[in-house]
């Protein structure tokens, strides 16, 4: 039996969903807002997403847009797309076609109480998403060569997931993303070509330790690390470190007590390893922040985002 989550972790990732939600505010001028977009089934288990997209794209402009998932955070046990709804027609009034996404959570469970969905159900649907969004690129006038991911927290650990693994690591699963009418048939890349990591997770063992996740990791990974030893090193986004990696940049805070510091640097000394520049990975640490940004390093931190994005799928 799975110990049950702390009081203040609900709080922590109350907080969390708090954060993002704060941005979700009516439809914006200048930007198509459509929610409830299926994009893949995972057996019988439907997948849906929100997209905001410029304007002229809606409108059919020819121009093709570089596109963004953002992927909620929630210890991949709870927390919702509708988190990031204001965050997407911000992206979309920078240029974007951005998406939040739905993936399976582990709070689903059978009647002996075992969780449903466990560990890698939650890659596949995030892999799944990307190849929804290249394979009905042209309906949606996006450029399937420019696509970006992000997320915070658990979110941050599957967009490093997504960036980081290729179609040799075994994680693409066999969840069916939604081909629509004039869209690309047959297999399509789940590859993007950037991704920013917020206060996520990338080594799954050491993370493992700190109390306040332990139970959402042994709900994901069934069980402490001696129980799985090969999940935990599979769902640990440093293990798949290679030169063909799109670029990364991880924003964190030094006080994080939830998914410590550590982590962080913990995939920039691997970066630096496999490609001995210091640059590859760009990494940000807040001195005065915790798992959850406040004030004045959230509005920064926003900023480094797009700046990054915009420089890494724009020029």
């Amino acid at each position: 039996m799975h110990a049950r989550p702390l009081p203040a972790i609900a709080l922590i990732l109350s907080s969390l969903l708090f954060t993002t939600v704060t941005l979700a505010q009516p439809q914006r001028e200048g930007v198509e807002f459509t929610r409830d977009i299926l994009y893949a089934r995972a057996g019988e288990v439907e997948l849906h997403l929100d997209m905001a997209r410029p304007d002229e794209a809606a409108q059919g402009e020819g121009k093709r847009y570089p596109a963004l998932i953002f992927i909620h955070g929630g210890g991949w046990k709870e927390g919702h797309r509708s988190a990031y709804r204001g965050q997407i027609q911000r992206a979309a009034r920078q240029g974007f076609v951005a998406v939040t996404i739905t993936h399976r959570l582990t709070a689903e469970t059978d009647e002996s109480g075992n969780v449903k969905h466990p560990w890698p159900a939650c890659i596949h649907d995030c892999k799944a998403a990307v190849r929804y969004l290249r394979a009905n690129a042209a309906k949606y006038h996006i450029d399937p060569d420019r696509i970006g991911i992000t997320g915070a927290s658990s979110g941050g650990h599957l967009s490093l997931m997504v960036a980081l693994t290729d179609e040799d690591d075994g994680l693409e699963g066999d969840v069916s993303h939604i081909v629509e009418p004039g869209g690309q048939s047959g297999e399509v890349s789940s590859r993007v070509q950037a991704a920013v990591n917020i206060s996520g997770p990338t080594e799954m063992v050491t993370c493992h330790l700190a109390p306040i996740v332990t139970p959402y990791f042994e709900s994901l990974l069934s069980g402490p690390p001696p129980a799985n030893p090969a999940g935990y090193i599979q769902a640990s986004p440093i293990h798949y470190v290679t030169t063909d990696d799109p670029p990364v940049m991880t924003l964190h805070g030094a006080l994080d007590k939830v998914v410590p510091v550590e982590q962080a640097h913990f995939l920039a000394h691997k970066m630096k390893l496999v490609y001995d520049d210091n640059d590859v990975h760009e990494v940000v640490i807040f001195d005065d922040q915790a798992h959850i940004f406040q004030g004045e390093r959230e509005r920064e931190s926003w900023e480094k985002l797009y700046d990054f994005f915009n420089r890494k799928l724009k020029m």
